[in-house]
């Protein structure tokens, strides 16, 4: 009977270790948060609440691949948070400090590297071909969300003097086509 409390045992500990070892593998992909705006989970929530429910777990953070990080923190449900301050900086602090992601983000060497690729795709032009007034809008957002983050000091001493250069030069056309499609 011992040997074989032992056995099972011994079998479980090896079923164990491998789905631990597995799990570690999947940070690596996308990250869905626990809660969404819309469900019912949500609107039972109050603020304070939802930002909780919304950390994302510290063995999942520390295992998530940089590029998975700034797609997760751009995903962000509360990132809209940020539009309620006198200052798209003010805002960003405030969710900086209550969100852990955005802390991790900052803290990675490869962040402004993942962040400037993600601009190069995303940018005014992609905004203007966009016919639905929701989907420009959530796009302005996430736009506005990701030259908030490139703004940063963390991020803007990981740039080099070229990647610094071109991410001027993109805002600066970004800037010009968004004034350009106001008039």
């Amino acid at each position: 009977m011992k040997r074989l409390l032992s056995f099972f045992l011994s079998v479980v500990m090896v079923f164990t270790m491998t789905s631990f070892s597995f799990s570690s593998d999947s940070f690596s992909e996308k990250y869905t948060y626990p809660i969404e705006p819309g469900s019912e989970e949500w609107a039972n929530l109050n603020h304070g609440e939802r930002v909780l429910a919304l950390q994302i777990p510290e063995d999942v953070l520390k295992g998530m691949s940089t590029e998975n990080l700034v797609e997760t923190v751009l995903n962000y449900p509360c990132f809209i948070d940020m539009m309620f301050y006198n200052t798209y900086q003010e805002g960003f602090d405030v969710i900086k400090e209550h969100f852990n992601g955005i802390d991790e983000l900052l803290k990675r060497d490869e962040s402004s590297k993942y962040l400037l690729s993600k601009y190069r795709k995303q940018n005014t032009k992609t905004l203007l071909n966009i016919r639905s007034k929701e989907e420009q809008f959530e796009s302005s957002l996430k736009l506005t969300y990701l030259e908030t983050l490139l703004a940063q000091p963390e991020i803007i001493e990981k740039f080099s003097k070229k990647e610094n250069e071109e991410v001027l030069e993109l805002v600066n056309e970004n800037y010009k086509l968004h004034i350009k499609n106001k008039n």
